[in-house]
């Protein structure tokens, strides 16, 4: 798997937003921040800010987000959007299967789909997961199919 990133290979999340439920309906709206500390793309910083707003129900979740900056450094990507619809079910023993299909509508490029299903299990205070990921992009090595093991930790 090759870097994405021409320098640096860290990203941080910076997140803040708003949730509440009523009943089985929820929502979520908030803004993102991900910087890539010294990450580079053809010269351009890869940082990207998003706002979003989520609304679930029951296990469903649609989530949209509208990037105010240029796009993962893609230049003049201002404005690009993400539809992502997601789904998540417990099935006892501490673990979860989920299915995720999304489109990333990029301004002044080139859009594509995406998808994942897989498994989750908390334990020790730590999420792990194993996922299967796909892209419809046929032309970039980085959006080929793969198995990804993650362990996560969320505070």
């Amino acid at each position: 798997m090759s870097n994405w990133l021409g320098k640096g290979s860290l990203e941080v999340d910076v997140f803040g937003g708003y949730i509440n439920s009523i009943g089985d309906f929820a929502y979520d709206v908030g803004l993102l921040q991900y910087v890539y500390p010294g990450g580079k793309i053809g010269g351009e910083s890869a940082d990207t800010t998003e706002a979003y707003v989520a609304v679930s129900w029951k296990l469903l979740t649609f989530k949209y987000s509208y990037a105010f900056t240029d796009l993962f450094g893609a230049a003049d990507s201002d404005g690009s959007q993400y539809f992502d619809l997601s789904a998540s079910q417990e099935v006892g023993g501490g673990f979860t299967l989920g299915a995720h299909v999304g489109r990333q509508q990029i301004e002044n490029g080139t859009s594509y789909n995406d998808w994942k299903v897989g498994v989750s299990k908390d334990y020790a205070g730590f999420t792990f997961g194993l996922n299967y990921v796909d892209t419809d992009v046929d032309n970039d090595d980085n959006a080929d199919a793969r198995v990804i093991l993650s362990v996560s930790k969320s505070f």
